[in-house]
């Protein structure tokens, strides 16, 4: 499978610290602090979603096609007792209803194509596959499914359907397979709650690109680790969003390193202004990975407060610069300490600080 996400890595030549105390407010300087970017052929490849859910929509035509006609739809669907399979329960489910699965285990990708649907695992439910979601699918919920990804499947992947709700689920990556968990594409108004994701290549993934907002999604208390690439990303043109007690710790022990807990990157072969800008990231754990925070070129106005950045191999916060005239960046209350490389480094001139407990940073 093409990767949504592909990332290098520079090793970094670290150098002398300055200590401050967790009063001061940083000022830095204008010039670079000689410090590497933790970036290297940084590549989103965001059209390639929208080619891979026009393959989806195809298949699925050709699978309903070659099905025996829908003639009548339940306001709620049960698997296995009326329905073998996942797909079948949702094609015979109206618009806005409840597909219920009980105990086992089904090898699918479930393909979504109407609003409002409710999935709901009862018990132990291991789903061997992912869920599709189109654009139609606005306000569907899965909720409490073991998503087991091994092959060249997708976990939960939707484009351009808002409102989503992804609560409770675990999803569970073969070492050594670097598939993304959860990718969403120009949703708004979407909530990812309490999702378990272990052994991903990137964990949650939230992208929009060419001029067009993604905004107003919250990503609370969802737990990442043992991932291979990056944590938690926004991409692109991601405004608004809210990142909330999350957990992001122990990234792969057996991939060398990976490139971020987590990460906010702007689009940089869109031909607008894709960044990410007024979103607040708070109370968050980012930890014993390689970088625990990362806000790349011109990302502005985002809010850091309480979060903890710590024990990384590289840097506890990177902060890159920022356009003449933007937004700062306003990092408060934030605890960055035992990062290898410094605990904060931070490129531009701009961006605030206050109340932070750290004990490396950048010169200033």
């Amino acid at each position: 499978m093409k990767k949504l996400f592909l990332f290098g890595l520079i090793i970094t030549v670290f150098t002398s610290c300055t200590y401050f105390s967790q009063e001061e407010i940083l000022n830095p300087k204008e010039e670079k602090s000689g410090y590497e970017k933790p970036i290297a052929n940084l590549i989103l490849d965001y059209p390639e979603v929208e080619g891979r859910m026009q393959v989806y929509a195809q298949l699925n035509e050709e699978r309903l096609t070659n099905a025996s006609p829908i003639t009548e739809c339940s306001a709620v669907t049960k698997v296995p007792s009326e329905y073998p399979t996942i797909q079948e329960a949702v094609d015979h489910v109206t618009a806005g209803g409840t597909v219920i699965v009980s105990a086992g285990s089904y090898f699918e990708e479930v393909y979504i194509n109407k609003p409002g649907i409710k999935l709901k695992a009862l018990d132990e439910v291991e789903l061997y596959g992912g869920f599709i979601l189109n654009e139609e699918a606005d306000e569907t919920s899965v909720h409490n499914f073991k998503i087991i990804l091994r092959y060249d499947f997708n976990g939960i992947l939707s484009y351009k359907a808002d409102k989503l709700h992804i609560c409770e689920n675990e999803i569970d990556v073969y070492p050594f397979i670097r598939i993304n968990a959860i990718v969403l594409g120009m949703t708004n108004e979407s909530y990812i709650h309490k999702n378990k994701i272990y052994g991903a290549n990137n964990g949650i993934s939230l992208f929009s690109y060419n001029g067009v907002v993604s905004h107003k999604n919250t990503l609370e208390e969802n737990s990442v680790s043992e991932f291979t690439n990056v944590g938690i990303l926004l991409g692109g043109n991601m405004d608004e969003n809210l990142l909330l007690n999350n957990s992001v710790v122990d990234a792969a022990s057996y991939r060398l390193l990976p490139y971020g807990n987590i990460v906010l990157v702007k689009n940089e072969t869109s031909t607008s202004d894709d960044t990410c800008d007024n979103n607040l990231i708070k109370g968050n754990v980012a930890s014993r990975g390689t970088n625990g925070l990362i806000i790349d070129d011109d990302n502005a106005g985002n809010e850091i407060i309480g979060n903890e950045f710590s024990e990384n191999i590289q840097y506890g916060i990177y902060a890159s610069t920022l356009k003449q005239g933007s937004e700062p960046n306003i990092f408060k209350e934030n605890k960055a300490l035992g990062n290898t490389g410094c605990d904060i480094v931070d490129e531009s001139s701009k961006n605030v600080y206050n109340n932070n407990t750290f004990g490396c940073t950048t010169e200033k």
